[in-house]
């Protein structure tokens, strides 16, 4: 790559947005960096940003057309031979070369970066275009072992069908001998009742042989064997027993 010939100027000290200042704001600049009399040259010629003033190809070729206009920027920016030819102030001819080649100099900077950047956004785009697309698939839930998840409950359901004889009046009646001799005792009370009313009825206790039968008139059944009571007169043990005894 061939070497700039401004490679030895320093733009350091310009504005990052010179490129784009404009009117006033370029003539400050120009007034500061080459002075009132550059700034006013460029002025009256409308050059008025970095672009205009490098596109000309001599800012003070004006000075040598002859008009009424020129006279007062002729006077202070050149000075006028016996002859009547004039000569750009060499102090000013300096300037204006200085300010050109480091506005040049800037402008192939900003150049040079901005191809740079559309060399990697080139490159950046030809990898991602090249780059796969994977279609998103749904994923499995994921579980999460620090939940804990109790057993679900499994009701054990008894069939009594399988159950012996013997064992059968303890699954299905949980009665305790207490509530066994608490129904007898209210049996026996109904009883004596009974005969003090005049029904002729003998109680007595025996063996374990009453049982209790279903009862249509207290909608369900009780199942359950109590201490045999001797029932004497015309009384059926089973009927006492559904309508009378209330468990409590």
């Amino acid at each position: 790559m061939p070497v700039s010939k401004y490679s030895h100027i320093n733009t350091t000290k310009l504005p990052l947005n010179i490129l784009d200042l404009r009117d006033e704001a370029f003539y400050d600049f120009v007034r500061q960096f080459s002075g009132q009399r550059v700034a006013e040259l460029l002025a009256f010629q409308e050059l008025n940003g970095v672009d205009s003033f490098l596109g000309c190809k001599d800012v003070t070729a004006i000075l040598h057309l002859q008009s009424d206009q020129l006279n007062g920027l002729k006077k202070t920016t050149c000075i006028t031979l016996i002859d009547g030819t004039i000569a750009l102030l060499p102090g000013l001819e300096s300037s204006i070369h200085v300010l050109t080649k480091l506005l040049k100099k800037k402008r192939e900077e900003v150049i040079k970066q901005a191809e740079r950047l559309h060399s990697i956004n080139s490159s950046f785009l030809s990898v991602t275009n090249s780059i796969p697309i994977v279609q998103q698939t749904t994923a499995s839930p994921i579980s999460c072992p620090s939940i804990y998840t109790p057993p679900q409950t499994t009701l054990l359901t008894v069939d009594s069908s399988n159950l012996s004889s013997q064992n059968s009046s303890y699954v299905l009646n949980p009665l305790t001998d207490e509530i066994s001799n608490r129904i007898a005792t209210n049996i026996i009370d109904w009883l004596k009742k009974k005969q003090h009313e005049g029904v002729g009825v003998g109680v007595g206790e025996g063996v374990d042989i009453l049982h209790s039968t279903p009862s249509p008139t207290h909608g369900g059944a009780l199942t359950h064997t109590l201490k045999t009571l001797t029932f004497v007169g015309d009384i059926v043990a089973s009927n006492l027993l559904l309508m009378d005894v209330v468990l409590v």
